[in-house]
């Protein structure tokens, strides 16, 4: 696998662990899923909030 190869896939694995969370800390009512928080975290409850974050 190549470096780049290595990066996408590290990135989509990220980002599905903050989807996964951010939307269990949504349906719980401020529960965390797991122990990943922090901006992945913020980025994906905004997704699935369907906000922005700008404002």
């Amino acid at each position: 696998m190549t470096p780049s190869r290595h990066l996408a896939l590290g990135m989509v694995l990220t980002a599905t662990a903050g989807l996964v969370d951010a939307a269990g800390f949504i349906e719980l009512g401020g529960y965390f899923t797991s122990f990943m928080s922090g901006n992945t975290t913020q980025a994906g409850a905004a997704l699935v909030d369907g906000s922005s974050g700008s404002g």
